[in-house]
């Protein structure tokens, strides 16, 4: 039946996350793989019909010939020692004729490799296994996956993390993460939250997930963003969240940020270095403030703390502040703003902050 039972005790489909693997391959393929990967992607398509038929389908909603002809003649290099096909000619790849040539090269791949199927008594895949880690309200947390990736969790953050041999699964409940993925061709790096799934192979990037939005931010290598899509009405889905649309690729130093409720897409960006800097301050236990405007850094420092900020005079949240603070000492930050900005300082209670502009007489 191809269905599982999910950390949450609910069934659903494999197909979206098999979607996201055969991207992930799509990417490795692209590039210039070594006979590692190569070996590696054939045993994952060899390891379900699933995964041939997934494959196919990405590959002709993608459109992409070109690779996928790259990737036909790899994969006759996998299982024959015999001379390489001639390629087409030029004159028949033309638009005209693309579907028609995309099917047949796709036919070779899927149809074509004669993979080994594995013996009744080998096991294809372990079972799945899953560990959850959280963080308090100004706790930053490291761990070691393992696979040998890295994972730090910002801030009030709860992950789940499921590992098999077919890939390495987190769920990013809430919160912001880093990610620094031990490459493995054969095991895709995926990370999901409500309705998005960030794909990777070996690479470094952080995934924010908070307040509806989502943002990723690659520091190393690339990744692939894509938008989980509901089924169709009657459909007979069991998976509420349907199968994995391609949306965009990130390469290193490129940012995207996409809201989780109206699937509004802001184009990707490029980052600065001294703005990744400061985006990731926080994984040295940092707060960095550069003329940021008051009420960014008011809701950035309350993400840290217990103590509540508010900022009672609208005449100062468009004042430009700077600064860098260790996370968790508001009593710095409090006493920068009021010697340095002009600001006053209501201690209302022990967890209540209220912030205004200081009287001109004082």
């Amino acid at each position: 039946m191809n269905k599982v039972i999910d950390i949450t005790g609910k069934q659903y489909s494999p197909r979206p996350e098999i979607e996201a693997e055969a991207r992930a391959w799509i990417i490795t393929l692209d590039g210039d793989p070594a006979r590692d990967e190569l070996d590696a992607y054939k045993l994952w398509l060899n390891r379900s019909p699933l995964h041939r038929e997934v494959l196919q389908q990405t590959a002709m909603t993608w459109q992409l010939m070109d690779r996928f002809s790259k990737l036909y003649y790899r994969g006759q290099d996998l299982h024959s020692t015999s001379e390489r096909p001639v390629r087409p000619e030029k004159t028949f790849r033309k638009f005209v004729f693309g579907a028609a040539l995309a099917g047949m090269f796709l036919g070779a791949i899927v149809l074509g490799i004669q993979f080994r199927q594995p013996a009744d008594n080998e096991t294809a895949q372990t079972a799945e296994t899953s560990t959850e880690y959280a963080t308090a309200i100004g706790e930053i947390r490291t761990v070691n996956l393992p696979d040998g990736s890295t994972l730090q969790l910002n801030s009030n953050t709860r992950v789940t993390v499921a590992f098999a041999d077919a890939a390495r699964r987190i769920h990013l409940h809430g919160g912001e993460a880093y990610f620094e993925v031990r490459h493995a061709a054969d095991r895709p790096f995926l990370v999901y939250t409500e309705k998005y799934v960030i794909a990777a192979t070996g690479t470094a990037f952080s995934v924010t997930n908070r307040d509806d939005e989502l943002g990723v931010l690659v520091t190393e290598g690339r990744v692939e963003v894509s938008a989980l899509k509901p089924p169709l009405s009657g459909a007979g889905s069991q998976d509420p969240r349907g199968t994995a649309a391609p949306l965009v690729p990130l390469a290193e130093g490129q940012r995207i940020i996409l809201d989780e409720r109206q699937d509004l897409l802001e184009s990707v960006q490029r980052v600065a270095p001294d703005v990744i800097e400061k985006h990731l301050a926080w994984r040295d236990g940092m707060l960095m403030f550069d003329n940021d405007p008051l009420d960014t850094v008011i809701a950035e420092i309350n993400r840290y703390t217990t103590v509540r900020i508010q900022i009672t005079d609208s005449s100062i949240r468009d004042l430009r502040f700077g600064g860098y603070f260790r996370i968790g000492d508001v009593p710095l930050i409090l006493a920068t703003m009021e010697e340095n900005y002009g600001l006053k300082v209501d201690r209302i209670t022990d967890n209540l902050v209220y912030l205004s502009r200081k009287p001109a007489h004082d």
